[in-house]
């Protein structure tokens, strides 16, 4: 396990053990468990323009095949340039103009 992993639940453990009653324990791990699931599965969507309404169906029907996610977030972010980006969790998969230049440029 990632150090940095190891030292995040380390925190979390001591942080309980300080601050909650014994009975809390399991009740707040559950909590913590579902928000870090639901953070997991958060799709965002970032687009050089607006989509149409269309566009967005259309994506979202494809998404939802791949993840367990009913929400999708959908924002402009004029830098792209062209094309998409989408974020599912931590995971960034980067099919815009902006994105395509930078990887040349890394070359």
């Amino acid at each position: 396990m990632d150090n940095n992993v190891s030292n995040i639940i380390a925190g979390v453990v001591a942080f309980i053990h300080k601050n909650l009653p014994v009975e809390k324990h399991a009740e707040f791990l559950s909590g913590l468990t579902k928000k870090l699931e639901q953070e997991k599965s958060k799709v965002t969507v970032y687009s050089a323009i607006e989509l149409t309404i269309e566009e967005k169906e259309a994506l979202g029907k494809y998404l939802k095949t791949k993840t367990e996610n009913s929400e999708i977030e959908y924002q402009v972010d004029k830098n792209l340039v062209g094309g998409l980006k989408i974020k599912i969790g931590d995971n960034l998969l980067d099919r815009s103009l902006a994105g395509k230049i930078e990887q040349i440029s890394e070359i």
